[in-house]
C-alpha cells in the first residue's frame, strides 16, 4: 500500500482501530478519488446504455523491448498464472507496446501517451505488467538512485554463484556510467541522465506512462522489480507521483533486492507483503478484485 507523506493509508501503527485491509484500500481510493468510478465499473454501470461496460474499466498495460541474455530477465514464461491468462479470465483488457530499438526520449514520450489516452477514455485503474527489462539494469537503475553498491542492488536468489558474479559485474559496469549520479536528492536532472545512461526504452516507457498517469490522476497497480525502478525514476521527473501507485506484493528473485530498497524510499507498503507468485501484471490483477470491493464498500 502507499505510504507516502499525507497519504491517509499510513503506517500500521496510525491505523484507526478496527480497520482491516479493505478499509486501507477503500482509503487509497477516496485519496485518488477513484472509488466511484471504479465501483461503477464493477456494477457495469460506467459505460451508460448501449455501450461494452468493460471499456470504461481497469486495463492491464504490458511495455516490452528486445529481451536481454538469457536468464537476465524477471520473467520470460508464458505459463502459469500471467497477466495476459488473468486478464482473459477476468475480462479485463489489455493494451501492449512493444518499444524496441526505439530511442529513450521517444520511449518516454510513447508511455507518457498510454498515460494520456487511458485518462481520455475514462479509464479508473491501471494494472502494469512488469517490463521485460533485464534484471542487472534495473539493479543499476536503483543502485544508483538509491546509493546501493552492486552487490546490494542485485540479488542472488535462484543464481549460481558464478552467474551472479557475471551479473554483477554487468550492474557494476552500468554503474560506472551512472557514477556523477550517485548520491544525492533524486531530482528530474538525474531521473533523465540514469536513463539515457542506462539505455533502456521500456524502462523509459514506464517512466513517462507512471509520471503522466500521475499528473492525469490515473492510478496504478506496479508490479515487480523493474517497474518498481521505473517509478523511482517518475517520482523523480514529478515528485508527489507516488501517491497514486499500489504494490500489489513484494517481489523475489533477482530483483528482490532493488525491490526492497524502491519500497523503502518511496515508502510503499504493499498489499502483500511476499511475492504472490504471478508474473506479468498478474500480481497487480491478483488485488484487483480487493479494490473492486473495497470501491464497493466506499462508493456514494
Amino acid at each position: 500500500m502507499t505510504v507516502s507523506p499525507g497519504s491517509s493509508a499510513s503506517t500500521a501503527s496510525s491505523k484507526p482501530a478496527g480497520s482491516g485491509l479493505l478499509q486501507e484500500l477503500a482509503a487509497w481510493l477516496r485519496t485518488t478519488g477513484t472509488a466511484d468510478a471504479l465501483a461503477a465499473t464493477v456494477a457495469g454501470s460506467a459505460a451508460g446504455p448501449g455501450l461494452d461496460p468493460l471499456a470504461s474499466g481497469p486495463r492491464l498495460v504490458g511495455i516490452t523491448e528486445a529481451s536481454g541474455a538469457a536468464g537476465d530477465t524477471g520473467d520470460e514464461s508464458g505459463t502459469g498464472a500471467t497477466g495476459d491468462r488473468l486478464a482473459a479470465a477476468m475480462q479485463v483488457p489489455t493494451v501492449h507496446r512493444d518499444v524496441a530499438d526505439t530511442p529513450v526520449d521517444r520511449a518516454r514520450d510513447l508511455g507518457a501517451e498510454i498515460a494520456d489516452r487511458a485518462a481520455d477514455d475514462g479509464i479508473p485503474l491501471l494494472v502494469l505488467a512488469d517490463p521485460d527489462v533485464p534484471d542487472t539494469t534495473t539493479a543499476a537503475v536503483v543502485g544508483t538512485l538509491c546509493n546501493l553498491e552492486p552487490v546490494k542492488a542485485h540479488s542472488p536468489a535462484g543464481r549460481t554463484d558464478h552467474a551472479w558474479a557475471d551479473e554483477v559485474a554487468v550492474v557494476r559496469d552500468l554503474m560506472f556510467t551512472t557514477r556523477s549520479l550517485r548520491g544525492g536528492p533524486a531530482d528530474a536532472t538525474k531521473a533523465t541522465g540514469v536513463l539515457d545512461a542506462v539505455g533502456s526504452p521500456a524502462t523509459a516507457a514506464v517512466t513517462g506512462l507512471l509520471a503522466r498517469a500521475a499528473q492525469r490522476r490515473t492510478p496504478v497497480i506496479l508490479d515487480g522489480a523493474a517497474s518498481l525502478a521505473a517509478a523511482l525514476l517518475a517520482e523523480a521527473l514529478s515528485p508527489g507521483s507516488v501517491s497514486w501507485w499500489l504494490a500489489p506484493h513484494r517481489p523475489g528473485g533477482a530483483g528482490a533486492d532493488a525491490a526492497a530498497a524502491v519500497l523503502d524510499r518511496l515508502q510503499l507498503r504493499p498489499v502483500h507483503d511476499r511475492e504472490l507468485g504471478a508474473t506479468a501484471g498478474g500480481a497487480g490483477l491478483c488485488v484487483l478484485p480487493l479494490l473492486q470491493a473495497a470501491a464497493l464498500s466506499t462508493a456514494r
